[in-house]
């Protein structure tokens, strides 16, 4: 499984072929079908291996530090790891989904626990969501241009700060703050198309709609969809972009703001983390669809990501004096990926606050 895994986790399971398996392995398509009889049932073997990974951390831990130092190291020994438990996860059928959904809230459900035997006075509610936010920034190394300067001892002690918490009340984020951030786009026929485009892939992903579909969203067909855009992957590549952009321009406009390294890295946290619950689909196309735009859309994406890592990183440097900042920049990111991409916009705009009160406290701010 391990051609499988590294293809999945690469280009995505809806990029990747049996013969795409079949030539990594030097085989005929053929001949690996009599090994195994669908790239659905792969895809379920290899999303079975990086959580029994995971679970064999999670439940072998006895304490709240043991779970995050184990989990750091099989992550560190894996960077692709949480990329398959997340997002190739939704590529599951039926009851291989079903059945991984449990698996994964019942290792939720173990670090919770273990975060509420060190700290009882948080209810149920709190431990959950810092459960959730400790478990993020195990997704850290899959940050390629930054994963060779981390440490699993890095990552470990960063999941532990957000689990602990800084002992500061929560931030509050209030709906105005999650309403000014979510401007306003022209309102051409265009942006309806994309407006449209975003919510439909979010639900259901790319791979699984149709550029017809997309049009009928909008209210659109026939030649008026393709005088806007030639083909399905030109949507996607547009709405990515459209999301960079705006993520790009809030990277700069921090960069602006009075008051230092402090106040910068807070602002980029309070920008991206509300950006990303003000356009929950938006983000989760990116975060989870971008794998299927075309190489120089994705290289373009891939440089503002960089960009994007790289002052994060500069910021918690002149803070930082333990000498991880890559990882508490890299941890940062990962808990507003992570949980924007998965949960649903209700709960993040309850989660808000708390969402807010972990990332400073992976920052350490």
């Amino acid at each position: 499984m391990a051609a499988a895994r590294e293809l999945f986790a690469l280009r995505g399971y809806e990029n990747v072929s049996m013969t795409d398996v079949a030539a990594a392995l030097g085989m005929s398509a053929s001949s690996l079908y009599r090994h195994i009889a669908s790239k659905q049932e792969m895809l379920a073997a290899t999303v079975d291996a990086a959580l029994v990974a995971v679970e064999g951390a999670t439940v072998a831990a006895l304490t709240f530090e043991g779970l995050c130092a184990d989990l750091a190291d099989v992550v560190m020994a894996q960077s692709d790891l949480w990329i398959l438990l997340r997002r190739e996860s939704l590529h599951l059928d039926g009851t291989d989904r079903d059945v991984f959904v449990d698996r994964y809230q019942r290792m939720i459900d173990a670090a919770r626990s273990a975060l509420s035997d060190e700290r009882p006075e948080l209810s149920s509610a709190e431990a959950d969501l810092r459960a959730r936010c400790a478990l993020a920034c195990m997704a850290a190394p899959r940050e390629q241009a930054t994963a060779r300067s981390m440490t699993a001892a890095g990552i470990a002690a960063t999941a532990l700060a957000v689990g602990r918490g800084g002992g500061r009340p929560e931030v509050t984020l209030t709906r105005d703050d999650l309403k000014s951030a979510t401007g306003a786009w022209a309102s051409s026929r265009t942006d309806e198309l994309l407006a449209a485009a975003e919510g439909l892939i979010s639900r259901r992903g790319y791979a699984a709609v149709t550029l017809e579909q997309l049009g009928e969203a909008a209210g659109m067909s026939g030649p008026s969809l393709y005088h806007h855009f030639a083909n399905k992957s030109s949507i996607l590549v547009a709405l990515v972009e459209r999301a960079a952009r705006e993520m790009e321009a809030r990277r700069v406009e921090a960069l602006s703001v009075p008051g230092g390294p402090a106040a910068t890295l807070s602002t980029l946290a309070r920008s991206y983390l509300t950006f990303a619950i003000a356009h929950a689909d938006l983000f989760r196309v990116l975060v989870n669809d971008s794998v299927s735009i075309p190489a120089g859309a994705a290289a373009d994406l891939a440089a503002l990501r960089s960009r994007q890592i790289e002052t994060w990183v500069v910021m918690a440097e002149a803070l930082d004096q333990r000498g991880r900042a890559v990882e508490r920049a890299a941890c940062a990111l990962s808990i507003i990926d992570e949980l924007a991409a998965a949960q649903t916009s209700s709960w993040l705009v309850a989660s808000a606050g708390g969402l807010f009160s972990s990332i400073q406290d992976a920052l350490g701010l």
